[in-house]
């Protein structure tokens, strides 16, 4: 991670293996020899990192949030109905992937198999004593945002609220001091893909 100088290592999911493809197949040449072996070039074939404050990925990102709210206005004052919330707010931006990454992710409760997967420094006395994470723990924890996002499991960020009212019995109750079991694969482990944005020799 360039942020940190922190190696990162992260199973890929079959969608963005699938996504990664198509995007090399369809970029642009690069422009300057030094971009060749770049996976992700701009339109123009040039590198996305860029040394200033104006990030050009968080530009596209917002013209992506726009066209889509732009879509589902269109779409709802066709049907008559309400528009959906705007995509395109404060505080909805490219950089808050991380955030909800993070907040699915410490569902569960391998902090440091997320912090190998997001680069995060942890200079914790059991850092230095720790010598591997294994492939499983890293795929546990992308298999959890996996099914967060496409289904299958409660999302951590939107709670619906309990009802005070109604009390729960000993069956319903929870005790929260019981630890929580880190959620299990739910494709065979396999040797994790490390991220880079370089193609291969």
């Amino acid at each position: 991670r360039p942020k940190t100088g922190i190696e990162r290592q992260c199973p890929l999911w079959p969608e963005t293996v699938e996504a990664i493809r198509k995007a090399i197949e369809r970029r642009s040449d690069p422009k300057d020899e030094e971009n060749a072996d770049l996976v992700f070039v701009t339109k123009y074939g040039q590198s996305w990192n860029k040394d200033s404050k104006s990030n050009p990925i968080s530009a596209e990102f917002r013209k992506l949030l726009k066209s889509i709210d732009a879509d589902a206005k269109a779409q709802a004052e066709k049907d008559g109905t309400e528009p959906p919330a705007e995509l395109y707010r404060k505080g909805c931006g490219f950089y808050a992937l991380r955030h909800t990454f993070r907040t699915v992710a410490d569902e569960t409760r391998d902090f440091p198999a997320i912090d190998l997967i997001m680069g995060h420094a942890d200079e914790s006395m059991a850092a230095r004593y720790r010598e591997r994470i294994s492939d499983e723990r890293l795929i546990a924890v992308t298999d959890r945002v996996h099914d967060w996002l496409f289904g299958g499991v409660e999302s951590p960020i939107e709670v619906e609220p309990v009802n005070q009212a109604t009390p729960m019995n000993e069956a319903e109750s929870v005790n929260e001091a019981e630890p929580v079991t880190p959620a299990e694969p739910v494709r065979e482990a396999a040797p994790p893909a490390r991220v880079s944005t370089r193609l291969p020799d």
